[in-house]
């Protein structure tokens, strides 16, 4: 026994440790440049910007982004309004790009989103609040679209660590960067968007599995670090281009934009694409809310509470001038000295403006303050009287108003009367103190769930 294990630590027989070679970080081809650069798309009426997005496809000798991409960018947060990109501001003059959807727009310069309406020359409206935005059902993009083929009908559990563990088995790995370990299921339409799932009824996308973000069709594996650092955070997104989706970063990064950038994302006929769209909307509005400056030089959309004032670039109601200094038109002017008047409905105050034109305040109660910090009491009194007209035709309470109550409704609370109002404080407050977030001793995805532990392994 004492001659065996001699033997075994002796230096010439002991095995030794063999250094290892990096292995070679796969590049998309022609990555993005190593110093950015940008792409930048303004509205016409105020001249001002509304997104930025990094330059991260190929155009040689520089770098741009994909016409596609871009101009479905804006079209989304011009609250689905069709329009084209122009370099210049004025919607007559040259300028108008005309590309293939698969074209690369070169960095710099200036873009200009105009609406095919003539209402461009207004201030049309910017949705920033994904709960605000209506999926285009009558116009979804034809390069978004995928038919499925039909699937025959399976037992769907209800548990969500076995609908984690069924996912990553369908998938076998991340489908961004097809590794198999640090795995973790992510929606592509976060858990706290089902109300908006339910309003736009995009079950007809899904194969009927409740509740609807749940679904098997709204679900996919990522790695980790991906889905936390990246995917909820807003920096990519899964878009179409040259006939497959693939990833597409819209915020600037380290390192993941140089190792995935416009990788191919092949989910193999598991995911809506309807719902990659909305995640699409999702991550633009969620960076337009947190990067846009001078937010009261936009018509902003805030609700159907909102009276949608069609004002030029000065923000009057009565000039019908249009031109880079605004003012220009002969519209009524108050004559007044700066005097006040208020409007037949009763609703809204004029103030005689600099250069004499009178301007629209808001100042109802029906209607929110400039500066959005008071919540509308109307409508709040008026969304949960509709909410327990709802109530009262669902038995149990507190479950989703457009489906039967089971077991399942008890374990996973999704609605509730008086929950939008209060996911609007929730959210203006988050919003007002950000530093809440980061004083937690871990970071986890919105969505997370502390019973459910082993999902993040």
């Amino acid at each position: 026994m004492s001659s065996t294990s001699q033997a075994v630590s002796s230096p010439k027989t002991a095995a030794k440790v063999v250094s290892r070679q990096r292995p070679e970080v796969r590049i998309a081809p022609r990555g993005p440049p190593s110093e950015p650069t940008f792409v930048r798309f303004y509205h016409p009426a105020n001249g001002c910007r509304f997104l930025t997005l990094p330059a991260y496809d190929c155009c040689p000798p520089s770098f741009g982004i994909h016409y596609g991409t871009a101009i479905t960018a804006c079209q989304i947060l011009a609250c689905n309004e069709n329009g084209y990109l122009s370099t210049s501001r004025n919607r007559d003059a040259d300028g108008r790009v005309t590309l293939e959807l698969d074209s690369i727009i070169p960095s710099g310069g200036k873009y200009y989103y105009h609406l095919d309406s003539p209402k461009s020359e207004v201030l049309y409206p910017i949705c920033h609040d994904f709960s605000l935005w209506e999926f285009p059902h009558e116009s979804f993009p034809l390069t978004w679209k995928y038919e499925h083929r039909k699937q025959p009908s399976v037992n769907w559990p209800t548990n969500w660590s076995a609908i984690s563990q069924r996912i990553k088995d369908r998938d076998a790995a991340c489908l961004v960067s097809e590794w198999t370990d640090s795995l973790t299921t992510s929606h592509t339409v976060a858990k706290t968007e089902e109300d908006w799932l339910v309003k736009n009824g995009m079950d007809v996308y899904l194969l009927g599995h409740e509740p609807l973000h749940h679904d098997s069709r709204n679900l996919f594996t990522l790695r980790f670090d991906l889905r936390l650092a990246q995917f909820d955070q807003a920096r990519f997104v899964i878009v179409p281009k040259s006939g497959q989706l693939v990833v597409h970063f819209l915020q600037l990064t380290e390192q993941s934009a140089q190792q995935y950038h416009n990788v191919q994302f092949d989910h193999k006929g598991s995911l809506s694409h309807e719902l990659l769209y909305a995640r699409f909307a999702w991550a633009l509005m969620k960076i337009v809310k947190n990067t846009l400056q001078n937010p009261k030089k936009f018509n902003l959309l805030r609700g159907p509470e909102t009276i949608q004032v069609q004002r030029n670039i000065e923000g009057t109601d009565h000039g019908s001038g249009g031109g880079s200094k605004g003012g220009g038109g002969e519209g009524d002017q108050s004559g007044d000295g700066g005097k006040r008047k208020r409007d037949e409905d009763g609703h809204h105050t004029y103030t005689s403006g600099p250069s004499g034109n009178l301007r629209k305040r808001v100042t109802s109660d029906a209607c929110p303050r400039e500066d959005g910090s008071e919540f509308l009491l109307d409508r709040e009194t008026q969304e949960l009287e509709e909410d327990m007209k709802k109530a009262a035709r669902t038995l149990p309470f507190f479950v989703d108003p457009n489906r039967e109550a089971d077991a399942g409704h008890f374990e996973n609370i999704v609605w509730y009367p008086g929950k939008a109002a209060v996911e609007r404080r929730k959210q203006a407050y988050l919003d007002a103190h950000p530093q809440i977030r980061a004083h937690s001793g871990r970071l986890l995805p919105d969505d997370y769930n502390s019973s459910d532990d082993e999902n993040w392994t």
